[in-house]
């Protein structure tokens, strides 16, 4: 129970630091799609790694035709296509958060680069970046990434941004599948 304790304070004072992206609230473990975030620090840069379920994606004209109440507007780039092999993969918003270390400002201007390796099959993946930000978030939330298409539980994510390497080692599990 201490270190429940411990873990939630640490959490506490990084988001304090830096905004995390939301998080879905706590429900039923089985049913709850997987949500994962991870930090890390890399040069200038505070990097804050989500990867959890589908957003409701808006382009600009939609945003101001249909004034949606929640989801993302797509900023630049395009979505990547959603394609499965028989229902093996599944569909996951991948975003990448950047801010500087010194004042935590949103960095909105990066060259980023993501690559998805399946730990399992060791195949490689390059992520098409598309920029986007909450619709009731704002600048705040400026992120970057798409949607990506997982079979396994286990990967590697490596991101670049202007030249500047940060890797991050994913595990999850899907609800109804075993590890």
């Amino acid at each position: 129970m201490g270190s429940v304790i411990a873990v939630m304070a640490l959490v506490a004072s990084l988001s304090a630091l830096w905004p995390l992206p939301r998080v879905q609230a706590a429900g039923p473990a089985a049913m709850a799609p997987p949500h994962v975030t991870k930090q890390a620090t890399a040069g200038p840069y505070h990097v804050v790694f989500s990867l959890g379920p589908l957003e409701k994606m808006y382009t600009p004209a939609q945003v101001k035709r249909l004034h949606p109440k929640e989801g993302e507007v797509m900023l630049s780039g395009m979505m990547a296509p959603r394609s499965s092999t028989k229902g093996m993969l599944t569909a996951h918003h991948l975003e990448v958060h950047i801010f500087t270390t010194r004042g935590g400002h949103v960095v909105t201007t990066a060259h980023v680069t993501i690559t998805l390796t399946d730990l399992h099959t060791k195949t490689t993946t390059i992520v098409p970046i598309m920029t986007m930000q909450g619709l009731t978030s704002g600048r705040a939330d400026f992120h970057y990434g798409n949607i990506v298409m997982l079979m396994t539980e286990h990967y590697r994510v490596d991101v670049t941004i202007n030249k500047i390497p940060v890797h991050f080692t994913v595990a999850w599990q899907e609800p109804g599948k075993g590890m």
